[in-house]
Parts: C-alpha cells; sequence; structure tokens
C-alpha cells in the first residue's frame, strides 16, 4: 500500500497541470473504502454433555420415640409404651445403685402363694365369682340380681384379692333401687368399668382407653420384675421392687376431698405415681406376685385409730415387715440411710396386724446383713 501512494505522489509532481484535471491525492485517499479481512472467531458452543442423573432423595432418619424399649414390648399401645419408657428410667437407675452396693444376704427366694378366696366360697358363690371375673376380663358388662348384699361383698373382696389386675379398672355396685318380692329384698347390681387414671369410680365413657391403662398397668409390672438380674440376692430382689415404688410414688395428701380410686389400688403406686399406704403396699405386693416373691398384705387399724397397710416378706431366717409408705415419708430417697428403718424389720408396736401374726425372722439390723 506505501508503494502505491509514493508513485501516485511522483505523478502529481510530474504531470502538467494543463489539459489535466487536477488529482487531488486527499479526494482519492478519502474515496478508497477499506474492508477488513474477515476473523477466525472461536467456536464457543458448548459441548454435548449426558444428563446427570437423579440424585436418591435424601431421607433423614426416623427417630425412635422409644430407644431401648425391648422389641416383646413394641407392639403395645403408645400409652403403655410411654409408661414403660418411665419405667425403664427409674428401674435401670435402682438397679445400677443396687450393683454398686448389693447385699449379700444369703437367702433362698420363697414363692408368692396367693390367698385364694375362690377356695373359702360356697358352692353359689363361684358361679357368682367366675361370671364377674368373666365379665371384667372381657371387658363386658353386665348385670344381675341377688337378695344378700353382704354375700356380694364378699366376693367382690375375693375376686380383688385373687385378681389385683382388675381391681384397677372394675366395680360391682347396686344398679337400681331394692325390690320386695315375695318377702324378700332383691337388689340389681352391675358390673362398672372406670379409668384406672380416673379421679372417681364411674362407668368410663371409651373402654379402649380403660383397656389401654389395663395394658399399660401390666406391661409396666411385667417390665420392671423382667429388668432384675437373676444373680441378685433375694433381699436385692426385694429391695429393687420397693425402691422402684418409692421412687415412682408420692403420697397423695387429699384435704376435704374423695381419694381417688388409683391411689388404694396398685395402678397409683406402679404407674400412676400417687397413692395412700393402701396403694403403696398392693403395688408392691403386685410386683412381687409377678416376680415370684413371697409376700402378703397386711393391715390394722393403727394407733391414731386409722388403717394402715404394709407388707409382709419371707427370707430363710423368718418373716419381715416392709413398709414402704413410711420408708418413702422418712427418707428423703432410697439412697437416704433412714429409708432401711422400715425395711426387712420386725413387729413393733406400730405395726400389730389384724390378723394377730408377727413376724418370726431375726432382727437384721442385730444379727447383720451379711
Amino acid at each position: 500500500m506505501k508503494k502505491y501512494v509514493a508513485l501516485l505522489l511522483i505523478a502529481a509532481l510530474v504531470i502538467p497541470a494543463v489539459g489535466c484535471r487536477y488529482f487531488d491525492i486527499t479526494d482519492y485517499l478519502a474515496s478508497i473504502t477499506y474492508t477488513a479481512a474477515p476473523t477466525q472467531q472461536a467456536d464457543i458452543t458448548p459441548e454435548p454433555t449426558e444428563p446427570d442423573e437423579t440424585p436418591e432423595p435424601t431421607v433423614a432418619p426416623t427417630r425412635d420415640p422409644y430407644p431401648g424399649l425391648p422389641e416383646e414390648y413394641r407392639e403395645l399401645g403408645d400409652f403403655a409404651k410411654t409408661c414403660l419408657m418411665n419405667a425403664m428410667g427409674r428401674i435401670d437407675e435402682v438397679l445400677s445403685y443396687i450393683s454398686a452396693s448389693p447385699i449379700r444376704y444369703e437367702s433362698p427366694a420363697q414363692p408368692f402363694v396367693g390367698q385364694n378366696k375362690y377356695k373359702e366360697l360356697a358352692p353359689h358363690e363361684l358361679a357368682i365369682y367366675e361370671n364377674l371375673l368373666a365379665s371384667a376380663k372381657s371387658f363386658s358388662p353386665v348385670t344381675f340380681d341377688y337378695p344378700d348384699e353382704e354375700v356380694i361383698a364378699r366376693i367382690s373382696e375375693a375376686l380383688f384379692i385373687d385378681h389385683p389386675e382388675i381391681e384397677i379398672y372394675f366395680a360391682v355396685e347396686k344398679a337400681a333401687a331394692e325390690d320386695e318380692t315375695d318377702q324378700q329384698t332383691v337388689t340389681s347390681y352391675k358390673t362398672v368399668f372406670f379409668l384406672p387414671e380416673g379421679r372417681y369410680l364411674e362407668q368410663a365413657e371409651d373402654m379402649e382407653e380403660v383397656k389401654a391403662q389395663a395394658e399399660a398397668f401390666e406391661a409396666v409390672a411385667s417390665f420392671v420384675v423382667s429388668r432384675i438380674p437373676d444373680d441378685f440376692s433375694t433381699i436385692d430382689k426385694y429391695r429393687a421392687l420397693a425402691y422402684y415404688i418409692s421412687d415412682n410414688t408420692s403420697y397423695l395428701h387429699m384435704e376435704n376431698e374423695e381419694t381417688p380410686p388409683y391411689a388404694m389400688n396398685a395402678y397409683g403406686a406402679i404407674v400412676n405415681g400417687h397413692s395412700i399406704c393402701q396403694g403403696y403396699t398392693l403395688g408392691f405386693e403386685y410386683l412381687c406376685r409377678v416376680a415370684n416373691l413371697a409376700c402378703r398384705r397386711v393391715t390394722n387399724g393403727h394407733t391414731d385409730s386409722t388403717m394402715h397397710f404394709w407388707d409382709e416378706v419371707t427370707l430363710l431366717g423368718g418373716t419381715y415387715y416392709v413398709d414402704v409408705t413410711w420408708s418413702d415419708g422418712t427418707a428423703t430417697n432410697y439412697r437416704d440411710v433412714d429409708w432401711f428403718r422400715w425395711f426387712m424389720f420386725v413387729s413393733d408396736s406400730e405395726h400389730v396386724s389384724n390378723d394377730e401374726t408377727s413376724t418370726t425372722g431375726p432382727d437384721l439390723n442385730k444379727t447383720g446383713w451379711a
């Protein structure tokens, strides 16, 4: 390009101006159109890629609402499983404490022997007993007539002593006013199914709820007993059951109010957590029944003319009293040395049985526990 421009400049200088159009190099240069050479463009088209595989959705692990609960209890209802979790925490802590401070008192366990009140009934009373038991076990209400109220009371008492598991939700009461028939008074009775957790002994509206709470009671009792190691001494097995009752239960003080049924039967001490002496005693007795450890309830008219309940147990050396109510009321908790004042003690002036029996074992506080 520079060569061509130079030649044009020379021509402009040597060619005469006459008869010749003047060549203006400026106009020429301005007339030239420059076309830029095409440039190579980079290929920025993305390479085709294989589609990504859709990742599997992340599933958060399901939290076990009942951690540590044995498989054999997993099929129970939610209420029972919730009660079992509370029981597991308490009994495992109790067993850990006992394992760290065992009592090696050598004594083979004596089996639980029920009173078998069934055998004490007359033949015509047995049929009523059996019908009531069937009603309770099947959760099926029944009504019937009978002329003697004292007989019905005796049959009911026998039924509840022989089958304390139904006492927590089942009762027999009058259904209607008495009728005079052929100079004989006839009373109608009915069976009542009340909530074990309820404050009053009245027919429950939801029978399934009654069943759920009854299920929880038997499950907790079975579970507590199943946690106790076989190699515990007999005293430590009794101690574990008494500790559990003491730890799980608070004395229910009622002022000018009706004492709820659960406080007077085993349900209050084993599940609900509130009892009076009757409930403490029946709760401990029921756990001993499940554990097949000798135990029986004892009652008396206490020094202040009120009824008191406690338990009698059996070791190789004889019988002893266990008053979990007083142990619980005397000590801050079962770790307190004062708790032992009313565990495996002998008869005293404040524990005189109505049946005039006394303990037969030597005083372990004097002879030693080992």
